[in-house]
C-alpha cells in the first residue's frame, strides 16, 4: 500500500537541538521536533514524499528569538520555501559575506547550497511563523516526482538547476502567490480527517502539486517569462484584502474604477495584484466568486435559479447558466439534481 515514506533518521531533525531544546515525536508518516516551552510552542515536521523529495513543515510561535540551523537539510539539495504566514529571516554564512534575506506571508524563494555552510531561519521573539520548505536531493534519482507530476521534458526543473549550476550558494526571492497558500491550505483541511491512510496518500499528491507549482513559478520568474512585478508588499496586503471582500461579499458591484477609488490603488495595480496572485484577471475573479457562492446556494438552499443568479449580483439567467455550465462542465439545473441524488445515497 503507497503511502508517505516516514523518515527513519531521527538524527537528522535531533541535530535542532543545538540551536534550541526540544523533543522527537514520531508518527505514523512523519517526524516531529516538539520546541521546548520556555522557547515557545509548535513543531517542525519533517515528510519524505518520495525518494529524495522532503518536506520540512515549520509552525512555530516564539517566546523569545530563535536562530534554526538548518544543517539536517543536506548540502546539494534544491529549497523551495513559501511563507504560510508571518516574517523570519534566512540567513546563510558561508566562504563570502553573510547574507540575510527576509520572507513575508505569502512569498515564494528557492535556496541552494553546495557546500555545509551555515544557513539558519531567524525568527524574532512574540512572533508566530508558518512556511514550508519543499526540497530535492539533486544527488538523487528523481524519477518520483517526475512520474507523480510530469512537466514538459521535465524543462522547468532543468532551467532552475542551470541556473544554480556551479554557484556555492543561490538565493533567489520571488513574488508572493496566493494559489500555493490555497493549496497549503488544502493539506490542513486533509489533516482534519481521521483516516490516516488518507492523510498520507492525498497530502502527497498535495505536495507535488505544490511543488510543480513551485517549479513552473520560478521556471518563468529566472527566464524572465513572467516577473515578480512592481507592487509593494503594502499594495499587496491591500489587495489581499479586496479579494476576501470580494469572497465573502460576491454579490456587490465591483467595477475596478470603482474599487480603484476606494482602495487607493491603481486599476493596473490592482490587475497585476490579482493577475499575481490568482492567475485571472480582476473580473474573471468577480465572476470566479461569484460562481463559487452559486455553487454553495445550488448545493444548501432551496433557492430556484432564478432566485440565485440576483442573489449573486447578476441580473441574467441566460449568462448565468453559460458560465456555469463553462466551469461545471453543466447546466446548474442538472448539478442540482446530482447533488440531491449523491445527498440521498449516503443519507
Amino acid at each position: 500500500m503507497n503511502t508517505l515514506a516516514r523518515n527513519t533518521d531521527r538524527n537528522e531533525l535531533n541535530s535542532i537541538k543545538n540551536s534550541i531544546p526540544g523533543t522527537i515525536r514520531d508518527t505514523c508518516n512523519s517526524t516531529q521536533f516538539i520546541i521546548d516551552q520556555a522557547y515557545g510552542k509548535g513543531e517542525i515536521t519533517q515528510i519524505e514524499i518520495a525518494k529524495g523529495i522532503q518536506v520540512y513543515s515549520f509552525n512555530l510561535t516564539a517566546n523569545r528569538a530563535m536562530a534554526i540551523n538548518l544543517d539536517f537539510i543536506p548540502s546539494h539539495t534544491l529549497q523551495f520555501i513559501f511563507g504560510i504566514k508571518g516574517t523570519f529571516l534566512y540567513n546563510y554564512s558561508g566562504n563570502t559575506e553573510p547574507v540575510m534575506q527576509q520572507v513575508d506571508t505569502l512569498q515564494t524563494a528557492v535556496s541552494y547550497s553546495s557546500n555545509s555552510a551555515l544557513t539558519e531561519l531567524k525568527i524574532t521573539a512574540q512572533t508566530q511563523v508558518q512556511l514550508s520548505i519543499i526540497t530535492i536531493d539533486l544527488h538523487t534519482n528523481t524519477s518520483a516526482f517526475k512520474s507523480e507530476y510530469t512537466l514538459a521534458n521535465n524543462s522547468e526543473l532543468k532551467s532552475i538547476v542551470s541556473e544554480i549550476e556551479g554557484k556555492d550558494y543561490y538565493f533567489y526571492k520571488g513574488s508572493m502567490d496566493l494559489i500555493i497558500a490555497e493549496k497549503f491550505k488544502s493539506i490542513e483541511a486533509i489533516y482534519m480527517d481521521s483516516n490516516n491512510i488518507t492523510h498520507s496518500l492525498s497530502s502527497k499528491g498535495a505536495y507535488f502539486i505544490i511543488l510543480a507549482k513551485e517549479i513552473q513559478k520560478f521556471s518563468k520568474e529566472i527566464n524572465q517569462i513572467q516577473t515578480p512585478g512592481s507592487l509593494l508588499k503594502e499594495d499587496m496586503k491591500n489587495i489581499i484584502a479586496v479579494t476576501d471582500c470580494i469572497k465573502k461579499n460576491p454579490e456587490k458591484d465591483y467595477l475596478i474604477v470603482k474599487v480603484s477609488r476606494e482602495t487607493g490603488l491603481s486599476p493596473a495595480k490592482l490587475q497585476e495584484g490579482i493577475k499575481s496572485l490568482y492567475d485571472v484577471t480582476f473580473s474573471h475573479f468577480v465572476r470566479d466568486c461569484r460562481l463559487d457562492k452559486a455553487e454553495d446556494l445550488i448545493k444548501t438552499t432551496d433557492l430556484t435559479i432564478s432566485e440565485i443568479v440576483y442573489t449573486i449580483g447578476l441580473t441574467s439567467r441566460s449568462y448565468f447558466c453559460k458560465v456555469f455550465k463553462n466551469k461545471y462542465k453543466t447546466s446548474p439545473t442538472n448539478y442540482r439534481n446530482k447533488t440531491k441524488l449523491t445527498q440521498l445515497n449516503y443519507s
